[in-house]
This record gives C-alpha cells, structure tokens and sequence, in this order.
C-alpha cells in the first residue's frame, strides 16, 4: 500500500489526516483479524 505524504497542510487539516488514517488503520486492523 502506498503512504500518501501530506506536504502542506495547516495543523488541523493534518489532525483531521491523522484521525482518519487511525480509523483506516483500525479498519484495516479489523479486517485482517
């Protein structure tokens, strides 16, 4: 899977980035359990 760099973003976009990406990951996490 390819990691997407955020390059410019303000503080919360990439906040919101990150929250997202920790739901994805969990996802991801419950799907292969």
């Amino acid at each position: 899977m390819k990691k997407i760099v955020y390059a410019d973003l303000n503080e919360d976009d990439a906040k919101e980035v990150k929250d997202l990406q920790k739901k994805l990951g969990l996802s991801l996490v419950a799907l292969k359990a």
